[in-house]
């Protein structure tokens, strides 16, 4: 990976950490008896799971902060994008020219549809009444899309923050 995405990668990272360490500090907090600190959170995990007990992970007896799926996905999402710049490395050295855009490095949609797929059919079953989804079945089907998103997702931030930082320097060197 370039040299001038180090921070913006860094700072994604962090933001990816804090997300991830804040699904563990609810129910921490909440066994603690920090319960405003712990209701902020799983109210705002709640803005993006439905949070049903009957299908999430405890940790110090307590609910964490968003389901089973949702925890594989961003677990798996923050380890899969901590090994980016070190597997996106490798991919480049293997291509006949190096990327001419951070956006090269975004994999096919198929890739994509084979990894949510899974998802997909867990849910449409149980929905469907047809199966039940177990946390097998969460933890793996959550953990295929969690793996394969920052693929997507990091060099379209990547990307962006460079447009952005660049024409904010040609705004400068106008006014100036």
């Amino acid at each position: 990976m370039d040299k001038s995405f180090t921070g913006p990668y860094l700072f994604f990272i962090s933001l990816s950490f804090v997300w991830c360490a804040g699904i563990f500090a609810a129910p921490l907090l909440q066994n603690a008896g920090m319960h405003a600190a712990a209701g902020v959170l799983y109210e705002a995990f709640g803005r993006v799971c439905h949070q049903r007990a009957g299908r999430s992970f405890f940790c110090a007896g307590q609910q964490l902060g968003v389901c089973i799926r949702c925890t594989s996905v961003y677990l798996s999402f923050f380890a899969s994008a901590v090994l980016f710049p070190f597997l996106a490395r490798r991919k480049w050295r293997r291509m006949e020219r190096p990327p001419a855009s951070i956006l090269e490095m975004i994999p096919s949609q198929t890739i994509a549809l084979i990894c949510f797929l899974p998802m997909l059919f867990d849910v449409g079953l149980s929905i469907a009444g047809i199966s039940v989804s177990t946390t097998i079945t969460r933890v793996v089907s959550g953990t295929m899309l969690g793996l394969i998103l920052p693929w997507y997702v990091i060099p379209v931030f990547l990307d962006a923050w460079v447009h952005i930082r660049f024409e904010t320097i040609k705004k400068k060197e106008k006014t100036q």
